[in-house]
């Protein structure tokens, strides 16, 4: 018989970087793959100029590209807007590339808000050292409970992850 492809898989990216680095390399490069796999994929990115190259970057490999930053836990405007994209964009999996839970855990309520269907959240710098602080730690494991997966972008890291938050 005839077998069917897998359905196409709509995905946001949302990242906070507001330089251009390695999380945003990251970012550009899954997008890409995903979007050559027959994926859909959105991404929506710091407003900083710093980053417009990742912006146009993502935008010419066919990727929805919007720009927007939730600035902690008090933009409350911030996570509005970004509910309201999540809506729109009523995507399978929200993907969250940021490094501090404290910037996390408003995109994360935003999009189960949203109706993200699936939440991932990569750890880019989760032995970042103001992570230290204990109500760092807190924000951390709650974050990581309210997710579907946590991607660790290495062996050391996944390590440090569940032994020192408990997070699989």
């Amino acid at each position: 018989g005839s077998h069917e492809e897998a359905p196409a898989v709509r995905v946001i990216h949302y990242a906070g970087a507001e330089v251009m680095g390695g999380l945003l390399a990251h970012v550009q490069i899954l997008a890409r793959e995903l979007i050559v796999s027959g994926h859909e994929v959105s991404v929506i990115l710091s407003p900083a100029s710093a980053i417009d190259g990742a912006a146009e970057a993502c935008a010419r490999g066919g990727a929805g590209v919007e720009r927007l930053t939730v600035k902690g836990k008090g933009d409350l405007a911030g996570m509005a807007a970004l509910g309201r994209m999540i809506e729109r964009g009523r995507p399978d999996i929200f993907h969250v590339h940021l490094s501090s839970p404290i910037e996390a855990i408003p995109a994360i309520l935003a999009a189960r808000v949203g109706g993200a269907r699936h939440i991932v959240t990569t750890e880019h710098a989760p032995t970042w050292l103001p992570l230290e602080r204990s109500y760092s730690r807190v924000a951390k494991k709650a974050a990581c409970r309210i997710v579907d997966r946590v991607i660790a972008v290495c062996r050391s890291d996944a390590w440090f992850l569940q032994e020192r938050f408990g997070i699989s």
